[in-house]
């Protein structure tokens, strides 16, 4: 299945959401996910956004989950990837 990561500007973890989400909230669009998830309120610009969508695939939703889990503590620990 895919899933859609939003991260931050500095590549923090935003929000995760599946292939059905994005195309039932967003238009099936990753620029409406992205703005959704920078922006700071429903009038804010695409411009002032920043950060980016990945696209990743995972066979089910706990491997997205350690997916996210191993990135945070990444995070955390300021290791280099």
């Amino acid at each position: 299945m895919r899933y859609y990561v939003c991260l931050d500007g500095y590549g923090h973890l935003r929000n995760a959401i599946s292939e059905k989400e994005l195309t039932e909230k967003y238009n099936n669009d990753p620029d409406e996910f992205l703005k959704a998830m920078c922006s700071s309120g429903p009038d804010a610009k695409t411009e002032r956004t920043t950060g980016h969508v990945n696209t990743l695939r995972f066979d089910n939703e706990n491997e997205l989950n350690d997916y996210c889990n191993v990135k945070l503590i990444k995070l955390d620990k300021v290791v280099l990837v």
